[in-house]
């Protein structure tokens, strides 16, 4: 007789963590790897002035930046789920709404310097924006489904919250832009069936590739699915509610400290 195999358990607090340091790894190899070593390595790969570096350097920076994006991937669909889960759980929800505005302002400046080399910039909005669409999106639909009659069809209203989500994310050209807003309404639509919600999340992926100006290796993002899975619905011990809100801008400070005086 086999057996019966226990799935591993992961709180809230677990899986925030994961999703925080896969971030980590991604925003400390776009900024130390692809932003400066790597270039320094494919300079001399080609024969620059700044002979230092081999074609065996030049590949090893290669394999760690893409070992570090991909892990990267990982973070942004598990934010996703927890933003959902303190969507369905928040008592107010305006008030969560309104902390991701004030953490998006706060992060701006540290976010242009990290990634853009400027104080200013606004070419690329840190990924807060991204949540806050999101999460308006969603306050939206539900809006829809809890004051719209059901003589009318509110599959059209819902669409016209989506395609205004689109817009914003587009105008405001915030991190992942059109595939943030699908991918969160993928979650929310299959919220009460988490082990399709992998695959809704996917073909989202797949439909706003060539809009948001992305990759197929975003795709790598699914498999952080393999962690939400084993979610078991607990916060944790303790309560790490305003850990991200923190450690989102002053790591990313560091980072744009880093670039500018130090790298550049």
């Amino acid at each position: 007789m086999t057996a019966n195999i226990k799935r591993p358990s992961i709180n809230g607090n677990a899986l925030k963590m994961i999703a925080i340091v896969t971030m980590l790894i991604d925003h400390l190899t776009y900024v130390i790897v692809e932003g400066y070593m790597l270039p320094k390595a494919a300079r001399s790969f080609i024969g620059g002035a700044d002979l230092q570096y081999t074609a065996k350097d030049y590949k090893l920076w290669a394999t760690l930046d893409s070992v570090g994006r991909g892990i990267g991937r990982l973070a942004f669909p598990i934010f996703l789920f927890l933003m959902l889960e303190g969507f369905l759980h928040t008592r107010n929800v305006w008030k969560y709404a309104l902390r991701l505005a004030i953490f998006a302002l706060i992060s701006e400046i540290p976010f242009n310097m990290a990634f853009t080399g400027n104080i200013f910039d606004l070419s690329y909005q840190n990924v807060f924006f991204t949540l806050l669409i999101g999460l308006l999106m969603m306050i939206g639909f539900e809006a829809v489904s809890d004051h719209v009659p059901e003589s009318f069809p509110a599959g059209v209203l819902q669409t016209l919250v989506f395609v205004a989500a689109l817009a914003a994310a587009g105008f405001l050209k915030c991190d992942y832009t059109y595939m943030g807003v699908a991918m969160t309404a993928a979650v929310y639509i299959t919220r009460n069936h988490r082990n399709i919600m992998w695959l809704a999340v996917m073909v989202a992926m797949i439909l706003t590739l060539i809009p948001s100006n992305s990759s197929i290796f975003e795709l790598i993002g699914c498999f952080s699915f393999l962690f939400i899975a084993c979610y078991n619905g607990e916060r944790g011990s303790f309560n790490m509610k305003y850990f991200f809100y923190l450690f989102y801008p002053v790591h990313i400070l560091i980072l744009g400290l880093l670039n500018l005086f130090v790298l550049k």
